[in-house]
Formats: structure tokens, C-alpha cells, sequence
């Protein structure tokens, strides 16, 4: 994304947010205040070795260790001319026929031109198969970012900016996805009230949502998922995430990251062991990072397969990008936990 549009994810509370929650589902939040470990500036220390092993992708070379343990997937070349992708998740068994799709969430290259702005363009959210087909397409809200996109249970999950996500059944989503003649409105869901949640992923029944910021380490604050879909805090964290952290997938044992920033610097892997605690960086439980192409954003699990987004392939970015990706990426989440950590 924009490097002017990450200053924005890292704004919190606006008034404008305020406004466009308007019956957003409360939160009971703890009062575990951050203790100032988020804030941390150091980049960690990443294998950027590369040239030896054949790269998959267009451009430049992200390094040895990517290319070994990521390849090509599903064609995800959609709407890219108007809209920056994101968000990505998996829907299996999206229409009862077995088939599973892959969501793409977009936001709209003149998100940050009209931001506030009655004219604020909307978000946009479309499926494909496997086969890169397209299955479906339906517009976000006004202004919706969607840094991150999730099934889980009955509901589709969806980033609106860091202060707000917004839940949608997915029995919506899908007739929405079946209206013909255009694009239709998915509408504005349930909106939920959050904190910080730049990106988020959803485990074991717990929604992680963390902070991008450009400048310093962020945070990542835990929530429960109630049985009708909506989020309570509790009062575990919050946790440091890395530097310019884009995406997030949460296993048993390891955060897996993706971070990036601007067209012409390379991304990163991180694969951090789980144990550390709200006041320690997380260097302290053990951890491994990689060099990968730039303008990585989310990365999520489907049955032991991570696939990884990149926005490199938008039209926004034509102008001076290292890399075109416009393909999902993919490894198994097996390769990953099991590499060697500093």
C-alpha cells in the first residue's frame, strides 16, 4: 500500500472512524495498558542471501530462503487497474459443491486522495477458484482498507480501518456474489469496535489483531469470539509484532508474519516462537526471518498450506515497483515451523 496510506492505518481513532461505526458492537477491554516494549525501533536480523536458487516470480530476487520454500499458486489478476489487494483468506465449500475460493480484499487506489470525503471510494472483495476463475465480486463500504479477510464459523471478517472490522454472514456474501448485472454492495455488516488492527487473523477462537507501523515495532491485542460472531477482549497481551508487519497467521507454536514496505524494498518472513510476554521483545523467545519480494501483505492457512498476497501487481504501483506479482505464493506451514531459530 501508499506509504501515506500506512501513516493512516497507524491512526487509531478519528473522528471520521467514529462516525462510520455508528452502532459498532461494543468491547469490554482490560485495563492492560502497552508498557512501551511495542515501540521498540531495531529491525531484526534476516537471511538475505541470494542468486543461488532459482526465483519463480518476476524481478527482483528476494533471497535464497524464499525461493526454497515458496512457489507459484492461484492467479489472483483482478480489478488491479482500480484497486490494491490486501486482504486474503479461504473459503472452503463455498457453494456446497466442495469447492473452496480464495477472498481478495481491495481497497480503492484513491482511498487516501478522498479520504473523509463523502466521495470516498468503496472497498471491493471478489473470490476465485483454484483455477483462478472468477466466482464472485461484491463492493466493500466506503473507505474499507481490508488489510485482512477472514472465514471462520458462519461469518466472513473483514478490516475497515485499525479502529473498526466488520462481520458479514457468509450466506450474504454468497447471493451477493450471485446478483447479476454489476457489482452489488455486500452493505456494512455488524461493525465492531477494535484496537490497532492494521491486520488480524483468527485461531483456536481468538481473533489476533496487530499494528502496522513504519517507524517502530507494534502490538498485537487478543480478542474471544462470542457464539453470535461478536469480539470481547481479554487480557492477554498485548504482544510485540516486527517492523512494518502487513500480515499474520497464528499456529500452535509460532506468529508467522509478513511485513513490508514501499515499491523498492524487499518484504519479510518472520516465524516467531509463541511464549514471550507482553514486556519482552520477541527476540527472546526464539526467531526466524527471511527476505521476500516487496509489498508482501497478508499471509493465511488453509489445511497446513500458507498462502501469501502481494499488492506489487496493482496498476498503483507500476511506477518503480522491483517485483509484478500476481499470483498467490505459497509453502506449507510445516517448512516454516520447522526452520532453525535465532
Amino acid at each position: 500500500m501508499p506509504a501515506t496510506l500506512r501513516t493512516i492505518r497507524r491512526r487509531v481513532a478519528t473522528a471520521v472512524a467514529v462516525t462510520a461505526i455508528g452502532a459498532a458492537a461494543a468491547i469490554a477491554v482490560p485495563n492492560n495498558p502497552v508498557t512501551g516494549i511495542g515501540g521498540a525501533q531495531a529491525a531484526a536480523v534476516c537471511d538475505s542471501a541470494s542468486g543461488s536458487v532459482k526465483q519463480f516470480y518476476q524481478g527482483q530476487d528476494a533471497s535464497n530462503t524464499y525461493n526454497r520454500l515458496f512457489s507459484g499458486s492461484t492467479k489472483v489478476d483482478k480489478y488491479l487497474n482500480d484497486y490494491v489487494p490486501q486482504g486474503v483468506a479461504v473459503w472452503p465449500n463455498w457453494d456446497g459443491s466442495g469447492q473452496r475460493v480464495y477472498l481478495i480484499g481491495m481497497h480503492h487506489k484513491n482511498e487516501e486522495k478522498y479520504a473523509g470525503d463523502a466521495n470516498q471510494p468503496a472497498g471491493l472483495i471478489y473470490a476465485v477458484d483454484t483455477a483462478g476463475y472468477l466466482k464472485g465480486v461484491a463492493y466493500l463500504p466506503h473507505g474499507a482498507h481490508a488489510g485482512s479477510v477472514r472465514v471462520y464459523g458462519k461469518w466472513m471478517y473483514v478490516q475497515q480501518n485499525t479502529s473498526v472490522l466488520r462481520r458479514y454472514s457468509l450466506k450474504s456474501v454468497r447471493l451477493t456474489f450471485r446478483l447479476r448485472r454489476g457489482i452489488h454492495s455486500l452493505g456494512n455488516g455488524t461493525a465492531i469496535k477494535v484496537t490497532g488492527a492494521s491486520f488480524f487473523d483468527i485461531f483456536a477462537g481468538k481473533l489476533y489483531a496487530g499494528e502496522f507501523h513504519s517507524d517502530q515495532r507494534g502490538v498485537m491485542r487478543r480478542y474471544t469470539i462470542g457464539k453470535k460472531g461478536g469480539l470481547s477482549r481479554d487480557g492477554w497481551g498485548p504482544l510485540q509484532v516486527p517492523l512494518k508487519a502487513q500480515g499474520l497467521t497464528v499456529t500452535k507454536n509460532r506468529y508467522i508474519f509478513s511485513t513490508s514496505y514501499k515499491r523498492g524494498n524487499r518484504g519479510n518472513i518472520y516465524v516467531i516462537k509463541r511464549g514471550y510476554s507482553r514486556d519482552e521483545n520477541f527476540e527472546k523467545a526464539g526467531y526466524r526471518c527471511f527476505r521476500a519480494p516487496v509489498l508482501t501483505e497478508d499471509i493465511t492457512e488453509y489445511k497446513g498450506t500458507l498462502y501469501l498476497l502481494n499488492e506489487s501487481g496493482a496498476s498503483y504501483f507500476a511506477d518503480g515497483r522491483k517485483n509484478k506479482i500476481t499470483h498467490l505464493h505459497k509453502t506449507t506451514t510445516a517448512k516454516l515451523t520447522a526452520l532453525a531459530l535465532h
